[in-house]
């Protein structure tokens, strides 16, 4: 490895490390929260099917199920971080999460796997909300969105850990395996809470503005914004879901290319989603970059529908190809949607209006997996539908992005849009 080489690594690797204080507190607990779900998320259907006494079919049920739950406790915790405070939600619920995690070593039937299911689902909703509130009041604001890409690098990176972790019980094969692994990966995620109380405490939003029956809930075009750029991530789906089933049933590439994506992927979102978000530092460019995205998503479906047919070595470059304009496009459409969610929101309800935020990234957990199986099942023409769908979504978000902003009085920067009184109220 060249000196030139080992410098590009440590410059990468300086990009994750963020300044002392609470930004680097909140990056310690994103890393243990991750490093968690990474090894709890994929081990959960094959620890049911082949332990816990549940079907596929069931583990399939209870998870839709779950998402369900997860979309409809986002706006409740969003009102909950705004009444108690982020901090203490962030202290609170991975110690719950954790609880849930282990309860799975009890679960035999399906209705039991359906309550700890939603039981999970609401947990993490609750704690992406409070994660994402508690950024926008101790951090800079304005380095909302690049402060974001670092902690989404980190969180790639530590669920990319997890996911590698797996192959302990996956290679041993033994329910004691799995149970032991449940258990790390429980303690891993509760481990994170000591670093959420170690943060700067914030006064509750509720104090600072009177309570709305509807609460962001009545901004419809942040409501609009927000389900538009959610539908957008639908990109996980189709990477996690979609392409391993396209590579292996319907393209001549090594099978092996299944995890080869998922791998480049992660590698680069740690590697460049820092970079990928500059010029959204304003409402403005943050629309011009999500454009951009949409353009990325819809060529990466092209390229991969187009990997059917072709030699396998060939193939299997056009796969690649297609995950790295793919992965471009979701790192943009990322950047994009972080300053959208800030920059658009009433700061003194940051909790409420980053629970409506969520709702649009659970209602892409809960359509992804269907529209994932749906792309593949109509082959290359299932790929160029979901190029054009990406392609809408991003003509869509700007024009949502230019009604909310006609609705207040500028968007400049994340955390500082000014509020006329018919939202404010």
């Amino acid at each position: 490895m060249t000196a030139h080489r080992i410098k590009e690594i440590a410059a990468a690797g300086k990009q994750l490390l963020p300044p002392r204080g609470p930004h680097r507190l909140l990056t310690a607990g994103v890393l243990a929260r991750a490093m968690g779900l990474g090894g709890i998320l994929p081990t959960v259907a094959v620890f049911f099917v082949h332990s816990g006494g549940l079907s596929g079919a069931e583990v399939g049920l209870g998870m839709s199920f779950a998402s369900v739950f997860g979309l409809v406790a986002a706006v409740p915790a969003g009102r909950l971080v705004d009444r108690i405070g982020a901090r203490r939600v962030l202290i609170c619920l991975p110690l719950a999460a954790a609880g849930v995690f282990c309860s799975y070593a009890l679960v035999h039937s399906l209705p039991a796997f359906l309550l700890a299911g939603s039981a999970a689902a609401a947990c993490l909703s609750a704690t992406r909300v409070a994660e994402a509130t508690l950024i926008q009041q101790l951090l800079d604001p304005q380095s909302l969105v690049r402060s974001r890409a670092r902690l989404s690098a980190v969180h790639n990176l530590g669920f990319a850990l997890g996911v590698l972790a797996m192959a302990i019980p996956l290679q041993a094969g033994t329910r004691s395996a799995y149970l032991w692994f449940i258990a790390a990966s429980a303690l891993v995620t509760a481990a994170s809470a000591p670093f959420a109380w170690l943060l700067p405490r914030v006064p509750p939003s509720h104090a600072r503005r009177p309570a709305l029956r509807l609460g962001a809930l009545r901004d419809l075009p942040y409501l609009s914004v927000a389900v538009l750029t959610g539908l957008t991530t639908v990109h996980n789906q189709l990477l996690t879901i979609a392409a391993p089933l396209w590579v292996i049933g319907h393209t001549d590439a090594p099978h092996t290319t299944a995890s080869l994506l998922l791998t480049a992927n992660s590698v680069l979102v740690v590697c460049l989603q820092v970079s990928a978000a500059r010029g959204t530092d304003t409402t403005r460019g943050a629309v011009g970059v999500n454009t951009r995205g949409g353009i990325a998503l819809m060529l990466g479906c092209l390229l991969l529908g187009a990997g059917a047919g072709l030699p396998p070595w060939l193939a299997a470059a056009t796969l690649l190809l297609a995950t790295a304009v793919l992965t471009c496009g979701e790192m943009w459409t990322a950047a994009a949607a972080w300053n959208f969610g800030y920059a658009l929101a009433d700061p003194r309800a940051a909790g409420d209006y980053q629970g409506v935020y969520g709702l649009g990234r659970a209602l892409s957990d809960l359509v992804g997996p269907a529209m994932a199986t749906a792309v593949v099942a109509l082959g290359s023409t299932g790929w160029a539908l979901a190029g054009l769908y990406f392609l809408l979504l991003s003509v869509l978000t700007r024009l949502a992005v230019g009604l909310a902003q006609r609705t207040r009085q500028h968007a400049t920067a994340p955390g500082k849009a000014a509020w006329p009184s018919a939202t404010a109220a």
